[in-house]
């Protein structure tokens, strides 16, 4: 997008450039812009680019006081450094991310615990199960005071989850039957979100051996997910493997 005859771009001068335009749309409107593309092609910034960008625009930040707009770039950076198994440094951010506001005001409510929530399921995705279960012990307090019931499923799917994983499977049930409970009233009983969650409940039955009750809830969700998705859909075959799995275990 530099035309023919302009060579290469160096990816300090590319982040450079974006970190001094975002610094004038800071000085001219207190907004968080999202510099995560090319101005000319419109094409998004990945890899060494993506992660360097959002570091120089960290240092646009970094004298102004503590806000929800601070903390929402450091956790911004956080996830792109987590995306990349930079864990260490996104930690870190993430702690100073969480100290940008206030815990009993609206904006650590609506802002700052769906991004720990966040941050929480990109540990788990990492495998680090005991480092998602600090995140998710540490904000268990402050749900209750979360206004926004989508963020509250999501903590009590992922929380049964990641307890599941490390064997504290009582706890995993509750959160898990909460998690359903809430999805159900929001989505209704047949709702591709409760699906997701019916089906993440059948498997912590599975592993404490309510395997005929799993089985049959997994049944049920593969007809709503094969009449809602269709047979060839990525949830559907999942579930289908799952069930062919459970029954090649009671063959053998």
């Amino acid at each position: 997008c530099r035309g023919p005859s302009a060579g290469f771009a160096h990816v300090g001068c590319l982040a450079e450039m974006a970190a001094r335009r975002e610094y004038v749309t800071i000085e001219s409107r207190p907004t968080l812009s999202r510099f995560d593309h090319c101005g000319t092609c419109q094409q998004r910034f990945t890899g060494k680019l993506e992660v360097e960008m959002r570091r120089r625009r960290w240092r646009s930040y970094r004298d102004a006081p503590a806000s929800p707009m601070t903390s929402r770039v450091l956790m911004t950076l956080a996830m792109t450094l987590i995306r990349r198994e930079e864990f260490d440094v996104a930690e870190r951010l993430h702690q100073a991310a969480i100290r940008g506001v206030p815990e009993d005001s609206a904006q650590y409510r609506q802002i700052v615990l769906p991004l720990q929530v966040a941050m929480a399921g990109f540990l788990h995705s990492a495998g680090r199960l005991r480092d998602a279960l600090e995140i998710l012990s540490r904000v268990k307090p402050k749900m209750e005071l979360c206004d926004n019931e989508e963020t509250r499923a999501e903590y009590q799917t992922l929380a049964s989850v990641v307890l599941a994983g490390v064997g504290r499977l009582d706890e995993a049930l509750q959160y898990i039957a909460e998690s359903v409970e809430v999805t159900r009233a929001r989505h209704g009983s047949r709702a591709p979100e409760t699906l997701e969650v019916t089906f993440v409940q059948a498997q912590i039955f599975t592993m404490v051996g309510r395997a005929e009750q799993a089985k049959a809830m997994l049944a049920d969700v593969l007809a709503e997910s094969t009449r809602i998705f269709g047979p060839d859909h990525d949830f559907t075959r999942k579930i289908r493997d799952v069930l062919r799995d459970m029954q090649a275990e009671e063959a053998a």
